[in-house]
């Protein structure tokens, strides 16, 4: 991320922090990750959980959280064209299994806790599955499960960023070049998207969080993760 999408990061981050106390994205993700992480155990989930995650989403979409989350993630990869963010509700988001989805028509992200926290515990899954030997029958799924494995490392409110950029990339396929051959040739596979979005997904969350609250996210969270060491054909 250039220096210019920084300083418009934390310019509109410090014109909306009014009102708005630190903890307050914390405090609610927190909620979030408790109800939805219930929801997830159970099957189905009880209607108390879901009343619960309905509530809580219908707080947080009228509060500043939503607007801290479009400001830092959202706003200047989108080039300013309007695209808000919003919390989806227990029943909607048990139904579906993605963390984050657009909207077109509407242009808004729909962010899903219950999805996040699956996202979450796929990463997990992910460091039992590269000791198999079905994990590494396929290059791009296998990078892309050690990716994860690393990114199981990050608490649970850096992978709602990180899922919440990710969908950002999707929305505005910046990784497209990244997708080109060294040669500038045809695009590669399907199959390295995704990886190619959550890669991305990371870089942008380390620049912001290194210039609004000085934290080095691969260093404090022990990732380890080098792409040179990972392009098609040196694993």
């Amino acid at each position: 991320m250039d220096t210019p999408l920084l300083v418009g990061y934390i310019d509109a981050l410090r014109k909306r922090s009014t009102g708005m106390a630190p903890r307050t994205l914390s405090s609610t993700w927190r909620q979030f990750e408790k109800l939805a992480r219930v929801a997830t155990q159970v099957d189905p989930p009880s209607a108390r959980v879901l009343d619960e995650l309905d509530e809580l989403s219908v707080k947080a979409n009228r509060s500043k959280v939503v607007d801290a989350l479009q400001t830092l993630f959202v706003l200047d990869h989108t080039g300013g064209d309007g695209i808000r963010v919003r919390f989806v509700g227990g029943r909607q988001g048990v139904e579906q299994s993605e963390a984050t989805r657009y909207d077109a028509v509407e242009k808004v992200i729909l962010v899903n806790p219950v999805g996040v926290v699956r996202f979450i515990d796929e990463c997990g899954e992910c460091v039992e599955q590269l000791k198999t030997r079905e994990a590494r029958e396929s290059f791009w799924r296998y990078r892309l499960c050690a990716y994860q494995a690393e990114l199981s490392k990050l608490p649970g409110q850096m992978i709602l960023f990180l899922t919440l950029l990710r969908q950002v990339a999707d929305i505005t396929d910046v990784t497209k070049s990244d997708r080109r051959g060294s040669n500038g040739g045809a695009v590669e596979p399907a199959e390295d998207k995704p990886y190619m979005m959550l890669l991305w997904a990371l870089k942008q969350l380390e620049a912001v969080l290194r210039e609004v609250k000085g934290i080095n996210l691969r260093a404090d969270y022990h990732v380890l993760w080098y792409e040179s060491d990972w392009v098609t054909g040196r694993r």
